[in-house]
């Protein structure tokens, strides 16, 4: 059986983008049967996925994963003193010596790691995935007209400016921290849970920034009006060609008024189309067998 190390992490800069689609990978690799997965990460995972964390590559590791950005020279050096090493979306000095690389996201303009980055091997996260599992024989109506991600752990000015967003007579609410609060309710924010994915099909428009909910917005079905924190993100936004895909600039140089009255032409062009998680899920799982392929034709 051959082991496989992926290396991963979230924080402020890093967000959990990284930490979750290696969640899904090591899941399903790990599920496989043909693998032995250690998670090498300090970050927090679901409990059923403790088993697999290690604090360390082990020496008789048959390949390494790392998807924290970008490396420097140095720590590419270290790993694949251990073993081959696959970085993901890697625009460090250390990503152009690795022994293979794959982008699974668009890359900075001028990045070093140049190459096309492949739309179809995006990995969505371990959580996004779970929760569309028990929802796949379900079919949803699209009953909230705005939701908003506005990060993991927002602070009240963040929320406030979000709300200064919402369009009149609109139903909207945000969710972050696993919690869902509907705007203007007196209620305590509720356990998201596993509805997570729920809450992206029950909604019409997604109001976030370029990042993993980004991808599970669009593969959820949500039109999406994306407000970038600066213009690095924006940048990463500006490839995205999607129909779907409002661009509404950074928060450096917003209109309030203007982008208020854009996201509410956007909920107005949005067909209420019911969503089909099912489908969904099978396509995440497709997903994470071409990327488990790449992996068999490195390693085998």
């Amino acid at each position: 059986m051959k082991r496989i190390a992926i290396i991963t992490g979230a924080g402020p800069t890093l967000g959990t983008g990284h930490l979750q689609r290696m969640a899904l990978l090591a899941h399903y690799l790990q599920a496989d049967g043909n693998y032995e997965v250690n998670l090498v990460t300090e970050a927090l995972l679901p409990d059923e996925l403790e088993d697999l964390r290690h604090s360390e590559v082990s020496q008789t590791t048959s390949l390494i994963i790392r998807d924290m950005r970008d490396s420097d020279k140095d720590e590419m050096d270290r790993l694949q003193k251990i073993a081959p090493v696959l970085a993901l979306d890697d625009a460090g000095p250390g990503g152009s010596l690795a022994d293979h690389r794959l982008n699974l996201l668009p890359s900075p303009p001028g990045a070093q790691n140049d190459r096309d980055y492949n739309p179809s091997l995006f990995l969505y996260g371990y959580n996004f995935a779970r929760s569309l599992k028990k929802l796949e024989n379900r079919q949803l109506q699209r009953s909230i007209d705005l939701v908003i991600y506005p990060g993991a752990n927002p602070s009240e000015k963040t929320l406030a400016r979000y709300r200064d967003l919402i369009p009149s007579g609109k139903s909207a609410g945000f969710f972050y921290n696993n919690l869902f609060q509907v705007t203007g309710s007196q209620s305590l924010p509720q356990k998201l849970e596993n509805s997570f994915a729920g809450i992206l099909l029950s909604s019409r428009v997604l109001l976030t920034y370029f990042g993993i909910s980004l991808f599970e917005g669009h593969a959820a079905g949500c039109r999406l009006g994306v407000l970038d924190p600066g213009d690095y993100h924006n940048s990463l936004t500006s490839q995205i060609d999607w129909s779907t895909l409002y661009n509404l600039g950074t928060w450096q140089d917003i209109d309030t008024k203007k982008v208020k009255t854009e996201i509410g032409q956007i909920i107005e062009e949005t067909e209420n189309r019911p969503s089909k998680p099912g489908e969904m899920y099978r396509d995440i799982i497709e997903r994470c067998s071409r990327v488990k392929d790449i992996i068999n034709a490195i390693i085998s």
